[in-house]
């Protein structure tokens, strides 16, 4: 069994620093095979994280960024709900809500046509390709948490409504 996880959702996508927890052997030949495709990562940001780890900032900054996580999903499930927005589930935690408009079937149309609008949403079939159309779309709380993607719904909602 392989266990792989990396830095990118917490610290920084651009940092390119993970780990994995396996057998020596797998350990060997993953090294063996990141050295012949990649060469190797920057050992400044691997130096970086390792230091945040050891000296328990990591796990600090983790505890505040969970926080303000949680304030913030609640801020956008409150926010959703005023709107009229139906919600698959609410979360506990996550960076991720699971909702839909009311009448719409197809989120894949919400989805282009907030395209256009600047903004970007993610209709469900994307993630469940062998779907021809779903009508839940994933949101991310911090980016909904933006008046202007939040007005954008609004509008959305409303031009529906009549």
């Amino acid at each position: 069994m392989i266990y792989a996880r990396s830095f990118s959702k917490t610290l920084s996508g651009s940092l390119r620093v993970g780990f994995i927890a396996c057998a020596q052997e797998v350990a060997n030949e993953l090294a063996d095979v990141k050295m012949l495709t990649s060469i190797t990562t920057s050992q400044f940001t691997e130096r970086l994280v390792y230091l945040m780890l050891v000296d328990g900032h990591y796990r600090k900054y983790l505890s505040r960024l969970h926080e303000r996580l949680g304030e913030t999903r609640l801020n956008v499930l409150r926010a959703f709900e005023r709107m009229g927005l139906e919600l698959f589930v609410e979360p506990a935690d996550g960076m991720f809500v699971w909702a839909r408009l009311p009448h719409v079937e197809d989120s894949l149309t919400l989805a282009e046509a907030a395209q256009r609008d600047g903004i970007m949403l993610a209709p469900g079939a994307v993630f469940r390709p062998h779907l021809e159309r779903s009508p839940w779309m994933r949101f991310n709380v911090t980016a909904c948490e933006d008046t202007r993607v939040q007005r954008w719904l609004q509008r959305q909602m409303a031009s529906r409504a009549t």
